[in-house]
């Protein structure tokens, strides 16, 4: 939503004295017939959002006003970025095995920024990830986390072990697909404002990771 009001030390959008005209936008412009004007927008329906100050423009009768569809030119500059499916990896060097806990690892982007200015407006788009992870076995998780690699005295014998690690237990020695879905989900902002959410969304799915899940062998000892 945009608000253009006279360019006067009083006025400001939303309020009661916003379209008040002052000599100082008559005559700023130095041009007979033209206004200086300032130029504000909101998020369109969402009237507890501040004015974020945008431009200010000289018009006139014959001057050609462009308006930016800030929403549209956001969505634009998110898809541009191309963001890519993580890799789905392994965490850990061990062979997976039944009962005990298999690492996994999303690799990829943790965060894509992309700056465009659109009529004077400057448009800063950052997007992240979140994970969908298929474990193959009927297990799911929902996760914004990446996940990591084994480290040295992790519990890897009960659920849920480490609570900054993607990890699963199966029960059933055979060899699985893992399959995992990359959601991009984008905000932006406009002239440094506040963010602003992108509603549509980048899906993305990596190629299926095989998991040859083993049986651990007893070795006994003299």
């Amino acid at each position: 939503m945009w608000s253009v009001i006279p360019n006067c030390a009083t006025n400001s959008p939303g309020t009661s004295n916003w379209d008040a005209m002052c000599a100082r936008a008559a005559n700023i412009c130095n041009e007979t017939g033209v206004t200086s004007y300032r130029v504000y927008v909101r998020r369109a329906g969402d009237a507890t959002t501040t004015w974020t100050y945008v431009d200010t423009v000289c018009w006139g009768e014959n001057t050609t006003v462009t308006v930016v569809n800030i929403p549209a030119e956001a969505e634009e500059a998110f898809k541009s970025m191309e963001p890519l499916a993580a890799e789905s990896g392994f965490g850990q060097q061990a062979k997976p095995l039944v009962n005990l806990a298999t690492y996994f690892v999303a690799k990829g982007e943790q965060e894509m920024t992309v700056r465009v200015t659109r009529g004077g407006i400057v448009l800063d788009i950052t997007a992240k990830p979140r994970y969908h992870w298929d474990f193959g076995d009927g297990q799911t998780l929902d996760t914004e986390m990446q996940g990591r690699r084994y480290r040295a005295g992790d519990n890897t014998h009960t659920p849920p072990g480490a609570a900054d690690a993607v990890m699963h237990w199966y029960r059933d020695a055979k060899t699985y697909q893992a399959r995992l879905t990359t959601t991009w989900h984008a905000t932006y902002t406009v002239n440094n404002g506040p963010a602003v959410d992108i509603p549509d969304e980048i899906e993305i799915e990596a190629a299926p990771l095989n998991v040859a899940v083993e049986e651990a062998r007893a070795i006994l000892y003299n």
